[in-house]
């Protein structure tokens, strides 16, 4: 398995618990790390996986339109608000508004329980 997740229609993702990253992250206890959660919202935002287009809940009208090619800028107000075990919450959402041009804010979420939240800025 290359991957630690999987993009999913809708803005969800599917973890994969089995990945040899959470042997090390922790043995026993795993965790999903923090850049990879930060990773999953870029990769939601720029894929357009949470497609604006649709009646999804996840996600305003001007979210999700950042082009393949627009590179990220910066990361800002991350909050890892709870650990995520993907034994415990093998799939989350990831929940994207638009808050200016190029910039969104996201949270992650598993089962109510709220994972993360952060802003993402791009530019082409």
């Amino acid at each position: 398995m290359n991957s630690m997740y999987t993009l999913l229609p809708g803005g969800r993702v599917q973890l994969h618990a089995d990945h040899p990253v959470y042997a090390a992250h922790f043995p026993g206890q795993p965790v999903t790390p923090g850049a990879v959660l930060i990773q999953i919202v870029h990769d939601v935002i720029v894929g357009g996986l949470a497609d604006a287009s649709s009646d999804s809940p996840l996600v305003d009208s001007e979210a999700c339109l950042v082009a393949p090619d627009t590179r990220l800028l910066k990361v800002t107000q991350v909050k890892f608000l709870a650990l995520l075990d993907p034994r415990e919450h093998p799939e989350v959402e990831v929940h994207v508004t638009s808050t200016a041009p190029g910039t969104y804010r996201a949270t992650i979420t598993a089962t109510e329980l709220l994972i993360a939240r952060m802003t993402l800025a791009f530019a082409r």
